[in-house]
């Protein structure tokens, strides 16, 4: 009987340790020398490098460089609160295997690897967040 209390009162305490990661709504606007580009991956990634942990939220920019985040893991709008790291793929850009349509990328690829992107350190704090990104560099 002794032994199944503390079984019971040891569960219930690691269950209220195991709180469930707060969220924030996150949308902007993305540009490139202040024209908005359509067409862009906006991927959030908590960096685990500042403790943060959690699934990649991605929303896609819209005809205006509009975007906002869902995470489709957790089946939520936005992302996990905390430091994060953000890239930016261009998905009208292609490789053709034949060589044939090669389209590059309009941004700068480093925008779209995670060690080298320019936009490290983007923390998310509680609550509707707007974060815009203007890229310098050759224009669409």
């Amino acid at each position: 009987m002794r032994w199944t209390t503390s079984i019971i009162i040891v569960s219930a305490l690691l269950a209220g340790c195991a709180k469930p990661r707060e969220f924030a709504e996150v949308e902007g606007v993305v540009t490139m020398n202040g024209k908005p580009l359509e067409g862009i991956e906006v991927l959030f990634l908590p960096d685990p490098e500042h403790g943060n942990a959690g699934n990649t939220s991605i929303g896609l920019t819209d005809r205006e460089g509009r975007y906002r985040i869902h995470n489709d893991r957790d089946k939520k709008d936005g992302t996990v609160l905390g430091m994060h790291r953000v890239l930016l793929i261009d998905s009208h850009a292609n490789t053709d295997p034949a060589g044939l349509a090669n389209k590059p990328s309009r941004i700068p690829t480093h925008y779209a690897e995670a060690g080298s992107t320019p936009l490290k350190n983007v923390e998310i704090k509680p609550g509707k967040q707007q974060l815009d990104f203007d890229i310098k560099g050759r224009g669409p």
